[in-house]
């Protein structure tokens, strides 16, 4: 649907305005369906270009779909003048336009003209909202710029700039400048149909600012268009409103905030400024705020297997212990203090059967029914371990470790009354 004109002189910089009523800049005509005169997509078609003659100066821009009671052979049509061009100027161009339209795409149902001033489409599909992004045609001048090397960089900041705020402008339009070396000037102008949102335009604009390198790189100037927007730069000041336009920062890579961000827009006349723009300080802080999930997270990560390697340590060694005392002939088992507690009476000396110079020995029966001797340990474990290590003979111990640290353990002798020299637990 698009096609690239033969690059001709763009030959704009000696004039301030172009007369609407020119030649037309670029055409867009449909290859596959025609009409003929005199049906009806003819007669709608006639309907909505006037229309378009009769409301489009006073703003500037004007949609319309045009078809018959029973919705036969619609057509869609569609006029954008250039923003802050006087009503007059606007009238006069559109109305070249929808009458040149028809002479240069004769019994085409798409088309669509460009003129310096203004553009005028329409098609038999309603294409009211969605944007086209395919590019209708390119122009340059044949002029080289200077120091290209600065040149074409600038430009591309000064396009992407502008795209970003004409996503955010009501007219869907934006123009600019900014400065080179050797006192040279840039400017800039964007549009948009008025019927596409903020994000579809900047879409389109970046889309086509993408374009410039098969088009006009390091070109004086250069166009290129789109059915939805456009792009223009040129070294001259050609148009009244290029005059004194706002300045444009391309020093730093311009901003590339999203368009709904009313933080990426500078004070200068609603034109983001790439110098300490919005775009580089949220890339920054979205870096910075990256870096610190991944930090923290490696610390909980790092955390996590400090614990765990620590559990493993303790349970190798407790393993390790328990291994060692079963070959000395003890086998431990853990009891809850409370069910010793319980079982003794809480050590009352009724149950207290004697005692020696490592701890008293008690007397008392778990729920099971089964008898059982605890002593309560005053010395450290090593030193009862030796003494009943001296018995010569298998028990099985219960060691017990109060909570919070309480270095005094506790050890269960099963079989108390078959320990030689002892007497049973009955025994006085």
């Amino acid at each position: 649907m698009s096609f690239l004109l033969p690059p001709y002189l763009f030959f704009l910089g000696s004039l301030r305005l172009i007369l609407a009523y020119e030649d037309p800049r670029g055409t867009l005509c449909g290859i596959t369906i025609t009409y003929i005169s005199n049906s009806t997509f003819f007669t709608n078609l006639s309907r909505a270009l006037a229309t378009l003659r009769n409301s489009t100066a006073a703003t500037g821009f004007n949609a319309a779909t045009i078809s018959t009671n029973n919705m036969t052979d619609p057509v869609t049509a569609l006029a954008l003048c250039r923003v802050n061009l006087s009503s007059s100027n606007c009238q006069t161009c559109v109305n070249a336009a929808t009458s040149r339209i028809l002479q240069a795409c004769p019994s085409q149902t798409v088309a669509q003209v460009w003129y310096t001033l203004c553009m005028v489409r329409y098609s038999s599909v309603n294409f009211i909202s969605k944007p086209d992004y395919s590019i209708g045609f390119m122009l340059y001048d044949l002029r080289d710029a200077p120091d290209q090397n600065n040149y074409d960089p600038k430009v591309r900041m000064l396009m992407q700039n502008l795209s970003y705020t004409t996503g955010v402008s009501d007219q869907r339009s934006a123009v600019g400048m900014t400065h080179m070396i050797g006192n040279r000037t840039i400017y800039g102008y964007v549009d948009c149909t008025r019927d596409v949102n903020g994000q579809d335009c900047t879409t389109c604009l970046l889309g086509a600012t993408d374009s410039i390198p098969s088009c006009c790189l390091g070109k004086w100037a250069g166009w290129i268009a789109t059915p939805t927007c456009n792009i223009q730069f040129d070294m001259d000041s050609v148009h009244d409103s290029w005059i004194n336009p706002p300045e444009i920062d391309t020093n730093v890579r311009t901003a590339t905030a999203p368009v709904t961000e009313p933080s990426a827009l500078a004070d200068d006349g609603g034109l983001m400024s790439s110098g300490g723009g919005g775009g580089d300080g949220n890339k920054e802080k979205s870096i910075i705020l990256v870096v610190a999930v991944v930090v923290a997270f490696i610390l909980v990560v790092g955390v996590v297997l400090v614990v765990r390697w620590r559990k493993k340590r303790a349970d190798k060694m407790e393993k390790t212990m328990m291994m060692e005392e079963e070959d000395n002939g003890f086998r431990f088992f853990l009891y809850d203090l409370d069910v010793l507690v319980a079982a003794t009476d809480n050590f009352s000396s009724t149950n207290r059967l004697g005692g020696g110079g490592f701890g008293s020995v008690y007397r008392g029966r778990v729920h099971s029914g089964e008898e059982i001797a605890v002593k309560k340990l005053t010395a450290e474990n090593t030193t009862q371990k030796s003494s009943v290590s001296s018995i010569g003979e298998p028990y099985d111990l219960v060691w017990l470790l109060y909570p919070g640290g309480d270095k005094s353990r506790f050890f269960l002798l099963h079989r108390y009354e078959a320990l030689p020299n002892c007497r049973g637990l009955e025994s006085p």
